[in-house]
């Protein structure tokens, strides 16, 4: 068993109270929004914060890793601030001081309580099937739009991190990471008006987990640009006529527990195998490039996108700066992005680096939506439509991240096709 690995774990409800809404079409909260933290040290210190918010800007992550480092002083390149993209949140609005002001304490209560049991870790990995995501790509008569399609490319893999304490064997931690947004309520509106807040189906789960096998429960969202779950409270149905919106209002959140319960279970048959075979990590490494991709054009604003055959992509002759981050734990390598990419392109990345347990992480330290393909632009999907990313970006990321992959001794021997 590695005792060279230490590390702890929290987590912090950001606690709304009735008097704090409305915020935004928010207008009362479901279940809580939580921020959870991981912190690792083998030689090198590292911090991971997972937030139940649906996308956070630069500028905001880097507040956040700024103040982490003046009370605790962890350097800020050493830490990762992801979303769990539940889009039953708000966003961080300088309009509401107040939930930002409460998303702030939480980071840094999370934090304080990670750090306040610095104990012995040992690792180990595992991957489970789950039937819960599929493509969000259908045609209509009146071009590509969002929906379920079951025939498109999904990858089902659940990639989990089991995290125990080595003095008690007690299961510390559970990470897991997947192509599987958790959107169930995303657009669902309540009876009287206005949303709930709700951590979703992935906040569900992680509650669940924690309630019955493990302290804390962080999800990592994968290639899941192009992706859905499987049922979804509020539902775009398609006639030969026009798009109908159908929506269950509160009745949604069964389907949020009835597919947090199989996700959950999915993850408890990885949980219950005995013998975990602990893998060696004697330090952690962590690597950071900023890149420039092609800027096109936005000419008309997401919620007034629909389905169509044309579409203007045209190029803007700027560029846009992204950030490829990385993290190798031993023979684990987290690959951090910031754009949504679809699960197949999520299979691309995974196969640039040479090892067997690849986690790739979308929406870290920073958001941009969304990283289309060359099919995106040819079937004008709502991808191609909604982001600032040209044709062709696609194919020079993945060539971007091999170059970061080999600069950074992440292991990397394919090349581009």
């Amino acid at each position: 068993m590695n005792e060279s690995l230490h590390g702890g774990v929290g987590k912090a409800q950001i606690k709304l109270r009735t008097q704090d809404f409305p915020i935004k079409e928010f207008v009362c909260q479901h279940d809580p929004l939580y921020i959870r933290a991981l912190f690792l040290q083998a030689k090198t210190e590292f911090l991971l914060l997972s937030l139940d918010l649906t996308s956070l800007t630069e500028s905001m992550v880097y507040d956040l890793k700024a103040s982490v480092y003046e009370e605790f002083n962890i350097p800020i390149e050493n830490i990762w601030i992801t979303v769990t993209h539940t889009f039953s949140a708000p966003h961080l609005d300088k309009s509401y001081p107040i939930f930002i002001k409460k998303v702030k304490e939480a980071v840094q209560l999370s934090v304080s309580r990670a750090l306040e049991r610095v104990t012995k870790l040992a690792i180990s990995t595992d991957s489970v099937t789950t039937s819960l995501n599929c493509s969000r790509n259908i045609e209509t008569p009146f071009g590509w739009w969002l929906g379920r399609n079951d025939l498109e490319y999904s990858n089902h893999d659940i990639r989990i991190l089991k995290i125990y304490e080595i003095k008690t064997d007690h299961l510390l931690c559970v990470l897991f990471n997947g192509d599987l947004p958790p959107s169930v309520m995303a657009d669902s509106y309540l009876e009287q008006g206005g949303k709930a807040v709700s951590s979703d189906l992935i906040g569900y789960t992680c509650r669940k987990l924690e309630e019955t096998v493990t302290q804390t429960a962080i999800f990592i969202l994968g290639a899941a640009g192009d992706q859905r779950p499987l049922e979804k409270s509020c539902e775009d149905i398609v006639s030969e006529e026009c798009l109908k919106r159908n929506d269950l209002h509160e009745a949604g959140f069964k389907l949020v527990e009835t597919q947090g319960d199989r996700l959950y279970e999915e993850i408890c048959s990885s949980l219950v195998k005995p013998n975990p075979i602990f893998l060696p990590i004697k330090a952690i490494s962590i690597y950071e490039k900023k890149v420039f991709l092609e800027e096109k054009v936005m000419p008309i604003p997401t919620k007034e996108l629909k389905p169509t055959k044309h579409f203007d992509f045209s190029k803007t002759g700027r560029q846009q700066e992204l950030t490829i981050a990385g993290v190798s734990l031993g023979s684990i390598v987290l690959l951090g992005i910031q754009p949504e990419v679809n699960s197949l392109f999520g299979e691309k990345l995974r196969e640039l680096v040479n090892v067997q347990t690849v986690f790739i992480a979308s929406m870290v330290n920073g958001a941009i939506k969304y990283l289309p393909e060359e099919k995106d632009f040819e079937r004008v999907t709502y991808t191609a439509m909604n982001t600032q990313l040209g044709r062709g970006s696609s194919k020079q990321f993945l060539e971007e991240v091999r170059r970061f992959l080999k600069e950074s001794n992440l292991s990397v021997d394919k090349q581009i096709n």
